[in-house]
């Protein structure tokens, strides 16, 4: 539990945290963490206490992401959910060979808000994309989408960038 006074006459914010199903990662031989996770925000009279429950990553698969939001459900006590954001991983590797190293980065954020009532929920979406180096070459920011059709909400954006890699110079990501 944390609670948090900002002194500003304001009634202190007090988070309660659960966390479940704890994973073992064989392979290493260590406790790898806890793949669920429930925090709660304690409301007052004029707020509602809201619950977040998440699902992590193991990282039995790929250990950079031991510990990555899978999913995110935001709801009040009485069940009433307010958002469902669901986030998509991409992993590579880097080279070949039983050595060569590899990494993972979110490439898509998906967010359904709901607001307490299922029948008006709107869909928004994100996506990234990365070199092998890390640099984000393409951010798309799809905004409101339905279905299949992410131009619905005449609200998209797409950035495009291009680095200047000399890996025999180790120069990396001029942008």
């Amino acid at each position: 539990e944390t609670t948090v006074d900002l002194s500003l006459g304001d009634p202190p914010k007090v988070t309660q945290w659960s966390y479940r199903e704890g994973v073992y990662d064989s392979r290493d031989r260590t406790f790898a963490g806890f793949t669920a996770a429930v925090r709660r925000q304690v409301g007052d009279d004029s707020t509602p206490t809201l619950l977040t429950d998440d699902a992590f990553d193991s990282g039995l698969i790929h250990r950079e992401l031991r510990g990555a939001v899978l999913t995110e459900e935001t709801r009040d006590e009485a069940g009433d959910v307010f958002a469902d954001t669901t986030n998509t991983y991409t992993s590579r590797t880097l080279g070949t060979g039983q050595d060569a190293p590899s990494y993972s980065f979110k490439s898509a954020e998906r967010v359904d808000e709901i607001e307490g009532d299922p029948s008006s929920v709107r869909t928004l979406l994100s996506e990234t994309d990365q070199d092998d180096y890390g640099n984000v070459v393409e951010q798309r920011a799809w905004g409101e989408i339905k279905g299949d059709d992410a131009f619905v909400g005449d609200d998209e954006a797409r950035t495009v960038r291009t680095y200047a890699n000399d890996p025999d110079e180790w120069l990396l990501g001029f942008a």
